[in-house]
């Protein structure tokens, strides 16, 4: 095992950064949903969250601090507390959802119990690599040049310990909450049951997709192919996810007007079926974005330019997966109709604003790259087609029924093609 120990302090900041990060997000969600959507269901795993980052950030930050030296070895055990307090702080959080559907079960809440597990997965997942990228530190370093065999043992490994502690965290709640739910055994135990998979699963599957790509990308240190295998992993798994994406959102859009009859007992229990799997394919979509651009991070170390676009996307893209999972918890039933369509208006401005600052900065990251780069013609289509379909938003907003999926679509295919060239044209 490869053991640095300027890595090892800088991990110890990024783990801490990442502690904050989480913290502050859950202090912002609980905020939000006590005052517009509140429930003991969802309250409790952002609570635990919360907690959990104040305690692991006090005793770092302050007692830490008041008890040790301040000496070399100080900052080296500061750095390996985070460490450890970052894995009790995923712990938390996992044990926060199981505490969730526990208290779900007896207190329904027109939240899925997954919402927030999903959403802070995937925030934690784009920071990580994000800072992982920033620092030129590879994911899985301590054994990142191993071979293959090897590599792939320890990512196993890890991946076992992860089937461990979801075990053994969802058996203790479920052994404290059964004596609560005795006469619906059987189905409390299939409803634990899955929840427990999906934790396990999202995180096994998270992980190891991650480490595939890290292992892939250490590999292309010494290749010499024109184009980045591991960028080509990532966008494919973006297009796959903005195509489930788009097409689910036009599907929904047309069912919801009549364009296309289904029968259905309840339509708008059909229609919040197919928004829940739209928000999973967003933030799937969302985050192998985001770390395609950490990735591209990494290419583009001398170009100032480039790297500071790359970032505020990348800044751009956590933004908007905050705002479109806090937002619409401002909307309650006890409002009136009025204060329901300002509140959905502001949302769209928002959301629109949001959506034109990206392409803005898209559209220079192309520029800077024809200039300096040289880059082929593929960069000419993705932008005159972003303007165009822009200016046809700006006059008409209903004549992008059909274009605006099929847009987006055809724009991660192009970007995809664009960006795997990258190793082609620069060194890493």
């Amino acid at each position: 095992m490869f053991n640095d120990e300027r890595i090892n302090l800088t991990s110890g900041k990024i783990y801490r950064n990442t502690i904050i990060f989480s913290t502050l997000y859950s202090l912002f969600y609980l905020i939000f949903i006590s005052i517009y959507n509140f429930s003991i269901a969802n309250i409790i795993n952002p609570a635990i969250t919360f907690l959990t980052g104040m305690i692991c950030f006090i005793y770092g930050e302050c007692i830490l601090h008041i008890s040790e030296k301040k000496d070399e070895r100080y900052e080296v055990s500061k750095s390996n507390y985070y460490y450890k307090s970052f894995l009790i702080f995923l712990i938390n959080i996992f044990l926060g959802f199981a505490i969730t559907i526990a208290i779900f079960f007896r207190f329904p809440s027109n939240i899925a119990p997954n919402n927030y597990l999903l959403n802070i997965e995937i925030l934690n997942f784009i920071f990580l690599a994000y800072q992982f990228k920033k620092n030129d530190i590879n994911f899985n370093y301590s054994f990142i040049a191993l071979d293959n065999h090897e590599y792939y043992k320890c990512v196993l490994n890890n991946i076992l310990k992860i089937l461990i502690f979801t075990f053994f965290a969802y058996i203790l709640i479920f052994i404290i909450s059964i004596f609560f739910y005795f006469q619906a055994f059987i189905t409390f135990g299939i409803t634990f049951l899955v929840a427990a998979l999906i934790s396990f699963f999202s995180l096994a599957i998270l992980y190891f997709i991650l480490s595939w790509i890290e292992k892939v990308l250490y590999n292309e240190y010494n290749d010499y192919h024109s184009y980045s295998k591991s960028l080509l992993i990532i966008f494919l798994f973006f297009v796959f996810f903005t195509i489930l994406l788009n097409l689910t959102n036009l599907y929904m859009l047309m069912v919801s007007t009549g364009d296309i009859k289904v029968e259905v007992e309840s339509l708008g229990a059909f229609i919040s079926k197919l928004s829940l799997q739209s928000n999973y394919y967003s933030y799937y979509t969302n985050g192998f974005l985001a770390l395609a651009f950490c990735n591209l991070l990494l290419y583009f170390k001398k170009d100032k330019s480039c790297h500071l676009f790359i970032q505020v996307l990348i800044f751009i893209i956590l933004t908007q997966i905050i705002y479109n999972e806090l937002a619409p918890l401002v909307l309650s039933t006890h409002m009136s109709e009025q204060m329901i369509l300002l509140l959905m208006k502001i949302r769209s401005i928002i959301a629109t604003t949001l959506t034109y600052i990206y392409n803005i900065f898209m559209l220079l990251l192309a520029i800077f790259m024809v200039k300096n780069l040289r880059f082929s013609v593929w960069i000419i289509v993705y932008s005159s087609l972003a303007i165009f379909v822009s200016i046809i938003d700006l006059i008409d907003k209903n004549s992008l029924y059909l274009i605006f999926p099929l847009w987006n679509i055809i724009s991660a295919i192009i970007l995809t093609l664009i960006m795997i060239k990258v190793k082609g044209k620069i060194s890493i």
